[in-house]
C-alpha cells in the first residue's frame, strides 16, 4: 500500500488497514468507510507479500462482493479478479463444493435450487405424505426447513427436538425434502454450507488445504453471520492468527432468518488477543441526523459501545409527522417529496422506508395522483418473473435433465397435451424402480397411456436432446430455442397485461447469458445457471432510473440516499408487533430503525399516524417508542403539506 493511499485514510482506518498477526475486530459504524477499509486491507496485504491466492474475503451480497473486488483491482495494479477468493458465502462454498466434487461421489454434478424450487419441492413433500397442504403451507415450512439448516440441524435432530406434534410433521417433511434433493441431485442454498462442513469433516487434509491455502480471512458484515457460517469459518481458521472481521451490532437486523449476534458480541473470546478497533467518523450523515441516531441506539444493553459522528455540518434537524390518518401521511410524504423536487432536487435522490410491504400502497397512490414516479425494491425480481422462469427451466432441464421440478414446470409449456393425469401414469411407474423422470419418459412402452401422448412426450424428449447437443454459443442456443418454442407468439396468444414487457423480460435473459459468457474464461451453461440462483433481490436492484425508492427497511440496508422518509413509525408496526415480545427483540427492531435513520446522507423525515386502516377496518395506533427515543430536542415538527 503506497504512502499516498494510507494517507487518505482516517487514523482509525489506517490502523486497521495495517494492523498485523493478531486476530482484529473492526467495529464499523454506519457510513464510516467500511468497504474502503477492507479493500485497501486486502491492497495492503498483497503489497506486503501475500500472495492473492492465500486470501479469502467473504461478503453477503454479489453486488458488495463485485464492488469489493473493483476498488482492489483498482487500488493493486496487475491484480486481476480471479487472483484471490472474494465473494458470497454460499458462492466460497459452492467453488469449493465444485473443487472437490470428486469427494461427493454421485452427487459431483449438482445443481442448486433456489427460493421458489424449494417450494415446488415442499409441496410436493407434502402431497406425497398425504398431508393437509393447507396446514402445513409451503412457504412456511420451507422457512423453518431453511432456519434449521442455518443452524446445522438435520432432519433426525429436528425431530429429536421437536415439542410439538407440529414440528414432528415438519421433521418429517424436512426428511423426504432431503431424500428428494439427493434423489435429483440438487442443493438448496443452506445445503451449500452444511455440505462444506461436512466436506471438512469427514476429510480433514481437505480441510488442512484449505487452512493452508487461506493465510488470510476477512468477513464483511460479521454481524449478519448464522451459526452455520459461524461453523464453517471456525473450522477453517482455528490457530490463525490472520482473521479480520468487519461488522457493528448496531445494523444486525437479520436475526429472523438466521443471523445470529452473539457471533459478533462473542469475537473477543472464540480468538484469544484479539485486536478491536472501533471506526466511528461517519462519511454519510449530518450530525444532527447522526445525535437523533445515537439517541435511539443507546437504549439497547446487546451493543459494543460507540458513538457516530462526523465533520459534516450539523444540517437539518429530523422532522417527524404525526399525521391523523395513514392517508394523510402518505399525502405529507408526497408533499414533502414535491417541495423537494420543486427546489432542484432529483426523483433518485429520495427514499421511502417502511417495516412492512402492505403500507406502501398508500404512498403508491398519493406519488401517482402527483404523477411522481417511484420504483418499489422488494418486488418480483428478475430472475423470479413467470417468463424468464419459464425460460430458465428448459435451460437447466438442458443442463440437467433430473431436475424434475424445472421437467414438471415446462413439459406441457407451452401446452403439447401432456396433461396431469399422463404424468402421473409416469410417476407411478418411477416408484418401483431407481431411474429418474426424464429418463422415465423414454420407456413408455409399459405405461398406460395413449398412443398419441407417447408421440408427443417423445418429441419432448427429442426437443431437450436436440438442444443438448447444440453446437454454438450459450446465447445463440438460447434463441434458437426460444424461436423452436415460438415462445414469443405463445406470450401473445395468453392475451395478457403486459404481453410487450414479458417479451423483453425474454430477451434481457438472452442479453444476461451472452454478458456472461463475454465475461467468462470458461463458460458453461451450468454455472451460468448457479450464477443466477446465488442472485438475490438486492443485487438486482440499481439506482439508475430518476424515481423515488420504495423500500422495506430491511432492503436499505447497506444503501445511503441524500434524503429519507420512514414511515409508519408506531407500537405494532415499527416495532412490529410479531417480533416484540420479547427484549432482544426489541432491540433488533431497534437496530432496524437505526438503520433506516442512518440511510439518509441530509433530510431525514419520520412519521406516524393516530389511526391507520388495516384489514379494511380503521384502528387507533399509538406513536413508536423509538419517536420518544430520538429525543425531542432533536426534532422538528413538521406542518402537513399536502
Amino acid at each position: 500500500m503506497t504512502h499516498k493511499n494510507l494517507k487518505l485514510l482516517n487514523p482509525s482506518q489506517r490502523e486497521a488497514v495495517t494492523c498485523k498477526d493478531v486476530p482484529l475486530l473492526i467495529v464499523a459504524g454506519a457510513g464510516s468507510g467500511k468497504t474502503r477499509v477492507l479493500t485497501h486491507r486486502i491492497a495492503y496485504l498483497v503489497e506486503s507479500g501475500v500472495k492473492p491466492y492465500n486470501i479469502l474475503a467473504l461478503t453477503f451480497t454479489n453486488k458488495a462482493a463485485g464492488e469489493m473486488r473493483s476498488r482492489v483491482v483498482s487500488l493493486v495494479p496487475g491484480i486481476s479478479y480471479t487472483s484471490f477468493w472474494l465473494g458470497t458465502f454460499h458462492g466460497i462454498c459452492l467453488r469449493i463444493l465444485k473443487a472437490e466434487s470428486k469427494l461427493l461421489g454421485s452427487f459431483k454434478n449438482f445443481i442448486i435450487y433456489d427460493g421458489t424450487d424449494q417450494i415446488a419441492l415442499i409441496k410436493e413433500c407434502v402431497k406425497n405424505l398425504n398431508l393437509d397442504e393447507k396446514k402445513y403451507k409451503a412457504g412456511i415450512v420451507c422457512e423453518k426447513i431453511s432456519r434449521a439448516k442455518d443452524d446445522c440441524i438435520d432432519p433426525e435432530e429436528y425431530l429429536d427436538m421437536a415439542d410439538n406434534f407440529y414440528q414432528q410433521i415438519v421433521a418429517k417433511i424436512y426428511k423426504k425434502y432431503q431424500e428428494r434433493l439427493r434423489e435429483i441431485g440438487a442443493l438448496d442454498f443452506g445445503d451449500l454450507i452444511t455440505y462444506a462442513i461436512s466436506l471438512f469433516k469427514k476429510h480433514p487434509d481437505v480441510l488442512e488445504k484449505y487452512r493452508n491455502k487461506f493465510q488470510h480471512v476477512l468477513v464483511d458484515e460479521y454481524q449478519d453471520t448464522n451459526h452455520a457460517q459461524y461453523i464453517f469459518l471456525k473450522l477453517l481458521t482455528a490457530g490463525k492468527k490472520n482473521i479480520t472481521v468487519v461488522g457493528d451490532p448496531d445494523q444486525s437486523i437479520f436475526g429472523w432468518r438466521g443471523a445470529n449476534i452473539s457471533n459478533i458480541m462473542n469475537f473477543e473470546k472464540d480468538f484469544p488477543n484479539v485486536k478491536t478497533i472501533k471506526l466511528e467518523e461517519n462519511y454519510r450523515s449530518t450530525q444532527a441526523i447522526l445525535s437523533s441516531a445515537n439517541n435511539i441506539i443507546k437504549n439497547n444493553r446487546e451493543r459494543k459501545e460507540k458513538a457516530l459522528w462526523t465533520k459534516n455540518t450539523q444540517g437539518d434537524m429530523p422532522i417527524y409527522c404525526n399525521n391523523e390518518d395513514d392517508i394523510e401521511e402518505a399525502e405529507s410524504v408526497a408533499g414533502q417529496i414535491e417541495e423537494f423536487l420543486s427546489q432542484g432536487g432529483t426523483h433518485k435522490d429520495i427514499a421511502v422506508f417502511y417495516r412492512i410491504h402492505s403500507l406502501s400502497r398508500v404512498i403508491e397512490d398519493a406519488l401517482r395522483r402527483r404523477n411522481i414516479p417511484y420504483v418499489i425494491v422488494g418486488g418480483v425480481r428478475f430472475y423470479d418473473r413467470k417468463e424468464v422462469k419459464d425460460i430458465l427451466a428448459y435451460l437447466r432441464v438442458i443442463s440437467n435433465p433430473n431436475d424434475v421440478i424445472s421437467l414438471k414446470r415446462i413439459i406441457n409449456l407451452p401446452a403439447r397435451g401432456i396433461g396431469d393425469v399422463s404424468l402421473k401414469k409416469i410417476e407411478d411407474y418411477l416408484d418401483s424402480r431407481d431411474i429418474s423422470l426424464f429418463d422415465a419418459l423414454s420407456e413408455l412402452n409399459n405405461i398406460n397411456i395413449s398412443i398419441k401422448t407417447k408421440e408427443k412426450i417423445s418429441a419432448f424428449v427429442s426437443f431437450i436432446r436436440k438442444h443438448q447437443c447444440f453446437d454454438g454459443s450459450l446465447a445463440k442456443m438460447l434463441k434458437k430455442l426460444i424461436k423452436d418454442l415460438d415462445y414469443f407468439n405463445y406470450l401473445k396468444r395468453q392475451d395478457l397485461p403486459g404481453t410487450e414487457e414479458r417479451i423483453e423480460n425474454v430477451k434481457e435473459l438472452i442479453s444476461a447469458i451472452a454478458e456472461y459468457e463475454e465475461n467468462s474464461e470458461f463458460p458453461s451453461l451450468a454455472e451460468f445457471l448457479e450464477q443466477v440462483a446465488l442472485i438475490s433481490d438486492i443485487d438486482n436492484w440499481d439506482n439508475k432510473s430518476n424515481a423515488v425508492t420504495l423500500m422495506t427497511l430491511h432492503s436499505a440496508k447497506g444503501l445511503e440516499f441524500p434524503v429519507c422518509f420512514i414511515i409508519g413509525m408506531e407500537e405494532d408496526i415499527l416495532p412490529h408487533k410479531k417480533l416484540s415480545t420479547g427484549e432482544s427483540d426489541i432491540e433488533e427492531e431497534r437496530r432496524l430503525c437505526y438503520v433506516g435513520m442512518t440511510r439518509a446522507q441530509e433530510r431525514l423525515y419520520c412519521s406516524s399516524a393516530k389511526r391507520r386502516r388495516i384489514y379494511g377496518r380503521w384502528q387507533d395506533m399509538e406513536t413508536s417508542r423509538f419517536v420518544g427515543e430520538m429525543g425531542v430536542e432533536l426534532l422538528a415538527h413538521c406542518e402537513i403539506s399536502g
